[in-house]
């Protein structure tokens, strides 16, 4: 993500981006620690998020992803087990 810049992360991206992830433009802006509004805006053009926003955000949702990874493992074990 070094390489990760503002201008290569165009409107369309963050949208697509976004819908894989299943979340809400409101569940984005809580991780980008923004408003909905402003995540329309970058959705849009009309606005550019910080590079920082941007890594703290995939820092979050990967611990998230992970910890969803965990669990479901947890629970496929707990049902070989019974």
């Amino acid at each position: 993500w070094s390489n990760l810049t503002t201008e290569n992360f165009w409107p369309t991206r963050i949208g697509a981006i976004r819908d894989a992830l299943l979340l809400s433009q409101a569940e984005l802006a809580d991780h980008l620690e923004v408003t909905r509004q402003m995540v329309w805006r970058y959705e849009r053009g009309t606005a550019r998020p910080r590079r920082s926003y941007i890594l703290r955000a995939i820092r979050q949702l990967e611990r998230e992803a992970l910890a969803r990874d965990m669990s479901k493992e947890a629970e496929a074990n707990e049902q070989e087990v019974s």
